[in-house]
């Protein structure tokens, strides 16, 4: 196996607050790859400095290329790499097996220091994946909240947010330019930070006045999952965009969910597995992709008759829709199967590696496109053919009234 790249967190004083087996690391580099801001910290290296951008398929090709001239190569970035940094990703891309992470003070927990509150209790997020309306419904129920914002979504725009859904209770902090001459520290009300304007590069910390309680969490209508039918749709002919309850608690089983997930569900219908999926996993992003305008509608009603605010509807038909989603780590996709194979190609280009793919089948002929294709894509594929039937009361008697047999497969990427 090649040597390991060191991945380097480093701070605001450069090689002044890296370890030894950091600066040793650096020390013998022929190439170091970092932001601009980061290079800049070490002029007093030797070796060639490469600057990384924030567009990633051009990072990708640049550690590529440099990956096959057998350098002694040293990424460095700001803070803890793997916290809503770039190691993750590095990871993801060209496999564990290749990077040593060797981390350093993350800026959310030096603006936790630096305002001198626990932290071990806070939800830490990121505006820029975070959805408004699940901001409020943690808002609601939480004590203590630090975010990552944007340019767009800064600490202002928030504070507003939170007036606006009167959601007052809140003393706030807000950390610019942290470790630089720049740095500063604005303390006040949400009326306060509403008013000001801020740097791009800060971090927001909310905290709840003990006079304001958190309220109770909305209340969802119905089970986490594996609700009847007639929830989703109250009517038979709708019933047919409603991936049935039984079939729904397998796939949701098969999809290996876990919190703070991206999840797909390709042809939504009635939007009964991504609503689930949002129930089980509770933190994350559910998109869910519908092409026929009146199904659309009917999700959109029971996204807002079960408080889905995790789940956002996507209008559209495959492969197109899924421009500029971000890349899932599960995929669901249901129906008869007449369309599926031609959304296989794109749908598996844009899966993480360890993505999990389940797709329920009800033709034969489909399945065996399906089957065919994903075998020749990975070796861990599972097949589980179905044949429930639900048992119904006539005269004093239970009889059988069985389901459509269909299939269920299951590919994970690897």
């Amino acid at each position: 196996m090649n040597q390991r790249i060191p991945v380097v967190g480093m701070g605001s004083d450069g090689l002044a607050g890296l370890s030894a087996l950091e600066k040793d690391a650096l020390a013998i580099a022929d190439c170091i790859l970092a932001p601009s801001n980061s290079l800049a910290l070490l002029d007093s290296l030797s070796a060639e400095k490469v600057p990384l951008g924030t567009d990633l398929n051009l990072t990708h090709g640049l550690i590529q290329d440099r990956l096959g001239k057998s350098q002694k190569l040293v990424i460095v970035v700001s803070g803890d790499p793997l916290f809503y940094g770039l190691a993750g990703w590095l990871c993801e891309k060209f496999g564990k097996d290749r990077f040593e992470i060797l981390p350093h003070v993350s800026s959310m927990q030096l603006a936790f220091a630096r305002i001198k509150e626990r932290w071990e209790d806070a939800y830490l997020g990121n505006l820029q994946t975070l959805p408004v309306e699940r901001l409020l419904d943690l808002a609601r129920t939480l004590g203590t909240l630090g975010l990552f914002t944007t340019p767009e979504v800064g600490p202002d725009v928030v504070a507003r947010l939170l007036l606006e859904k009167g959601l007052h209770g809140f003393n706030a902090y807000v950390c610019e330019n942290l470790g630089t001459p720049r740095e500063r520290i604005t303390q006040g009300s949400l009326a306060e930070i509403a008013s000001l304007k801020f740097d791009p590069l800060n971090i927001l910390i909310l905290l709840r006045d003990p006079s304001f309680p958190p309220q109770a969490p909305t209340q969802r209508s119905g089970a986490r999952f594996g609700n009847p039918d007639a929830e989703y749709a109250e009517d038979a002919p709708a019933r047919r965009a409603v991936t049935p309850a039984e079939v729904r608690s397998i796939a949701l089983g098969y999809l290996r969910l876990k919190p703070g997930i991206v999840m797909w569900d390709v042809g939504a219908g009635s939007g009964s597995v991504a609503i689930e999926v949002a129930n089980l996993i509770e933190t994350g992003q559910v998109f869910a992709i519908e092409e026929d305008p009146v199904d659309l509608q009917r999700l959109a009603s029971n996204l807002r008759r079960y408080n889905a605010t995790m789940v956002k509807p996507v209008f559209g038909s495959a492969p197109k829709a899924f421009q500029g989603l971000p890349s899932p780590e599960a995929v669901f996709i249901g129906g008869i199967g007449i369309d599926v194979p031609r959304m296989l190609e794109p749908i598996w280009n844009a899966m993480k590696p360890g993505g999990v793919l389940v797709i329920h089948l009800a033709s034969p002929e489909a399945f065996v496109a399906v089957n065919n294709d994903l075998r020749a894509r990975t070796e861990d594929v599972s097949v589980l053919h179905l044949q429930l039937a639900m048992g119904i009361r006539q005269m004093a008697s239970t009889l059988l009234d069985p389901l459509p047999p269909s299939y269920m497969l299951r590919a994970c990427k690897v």
